[in-house]
């Protein structure tokens, strides 16, 4: 009757559905499960999964699983023993179905287990939520919601369509098509988003944010990496790094940036821009709309800027061409340098009022337009006048600089 039994129990676990093979020494383990998904929507719940995650979603109403075990050990009996502690099975409960292992992870990588590979074709609308101990995953083609969380892997997302969740604690991620409400961390890897819609929030602590045709509202932080994005279209554009340069290039949309350390540049902008940086360079071109740039120790130069602008820095020049192609919009100017000179370009159709200081020995003011200009003594000189109508207030504070305005035949 025990012999019957061991009999069973073998067949149980090594049947049908689970081949062996000898690959380079190595024992693989492949085992296929299948279940009906008779209720639609569900979910897919698996914890601490050991290995690599590869997730697709299709047109039919059945879960397929599959997994892959590579062992290596010195018997094939040894390496059954091992597969029996981390094998994996699919189950289904009240709430759906279920990835299910009972594994004390840490010890098995030590004792001959070398990969683990979970292979899953599911349903298009289920669920996901999945946590693996230092593998990585790839989900792609899924309408549901999903939450995954990796100790150290990387994650890539394709063709993904509702509320999304992803924690990585050292990988990276890489997305594209993805459409809902999405939030991505990474405690120090590089996110790349490409072709994402939606309210969008994304944090790594020390990787780089690559963005690329982004529609809605984006929100990304890096505590030292570099942020580019390219191509926005939407209402909110909000970049922070500690450390990084940031780079803005085809937005359609407000930006709000800032950075602690790096450079900012910016290219064709239509919306209004407040950009800010503690040590670095500001470069601006094409922007329609209003502008604030900030550095405490940086040069700025800005081309091609159709609304308002508003430019400071603590040491370095300044040098803005604007354009004026709106004249009941604000057209102000306000440009402060701590120590450098500033030149600005306007159209001698440009209405305004000037109002303008430079101090410091050697310092001098200069002007093709008609405007009064006057030595108060050796360190500060000033002019004042009116162009055209006189709509608009333009003032130019300098120390340690000269001022010049040049006048564009435009």
């Amino acid at each position: 009757m025990k012999i019957i039994l061991l009999i069973c129990l073998v067949g149980f676990v090594f049947g049908q559905e689970t081949k062996i093979s000898n690959v380079d020494g190595n024992y693989l383990f492949v085992t296929d499960s299948k279940l009906d998904a008779k209720k639609l929507p569900t979910q897919l719940t698996g914890n601490k999964l050991l290995g690599d995650v590869f997730l697709r979603g299709t047109d039919d109403k059945v879960i397929r699983f599959t997994e892959k075990v590579e062992i290596k050990k010195r018997s094939k009996n040894d390496a059954k023993e091992l597969w029996k502690k981390i094998h994996t099975e699919l189950k289904s409960n009240d709430n759906g179905y279920k990835l299910s292992n009972d594994i004390n992870h840490k010890i098995h990588f030590r004792h001959g287990l070398k990969s683990i590979n979970y292979i899953l074709d599911v349903p298009k609308e289920i669920s996901i939520a999945l946590s693996v101990l230092g593998g990585d995953l790839n989900i792609n083609n899924i309408t549901g919601e999903i939450e995954l969380v990796t100790t150290g892997g990387d994650v890539i997302l394709e063709k993904l369509n509702g509320k999304i969740f992803i924690n990585t604690l050292g990988g990276d991620v890489n997305s594209f098509n993805l459409e809902g409400n999405i939030e991505i961390k990474s405690a120090g890897g590089d996110i790349e988003c490409k072709e994402i819609t939606g309210n969008t929030e994304i944090e790594t602590m020390g990787g780089d944010i690559i963005l690329e045709l982004i529609r809605g509202v984006i929100k990304a932080e890096t505590l030292g990496g570099d942020i580019k994005i390219n191509e926005f279209n939407g209402k909110l554009v909000g970049l922070e790094t500690f450390g990084g340069d940031i780079e803005i290039i085809r937005i359609v949309g407000d930006v709000n940036s800032e950075t602690l350390g790096g450079d900012i540049e910016i290219d064709e902008v239509t919306g209004n821009i407040e950009v800010e940086t503690l040590g670095g360079n500001i470069d601006g071109r094409k922007i329609i709309g209003n502008g604030v740039f900030e550095t405490a120790g940086g040069k700025i130069s800005i081309e091609r800027i159709s609304g308002s602008i508003n430019a400071e820095t603590m040491d370095g020049y300044i040098d803005v061409s604007k354009i004026y192609t709106n004249v009941k919009k604000d057209n102000s100017i306000l440009l402060r340098s701590g120590n450098g000179s500033i030149m600005l370009n306007i159209p001698k159709s440009m209405d305004g009022i000037i109002d303008a200081i430079a101090e410091g020995y050697d310092a001098d003011i200069i002007s093709d337009f008609n405007i009064d200009i006057s030595k108060i003594n050796s360190r500060k000189i000033v002019a004042a006048g009116k162009i055209n109508k006189g709509t608009h207030k333009i003032e130019l504070n300098t120390e340690n600089g000269d001022i010049i305005i040049n006048k564009l035949n435009k």
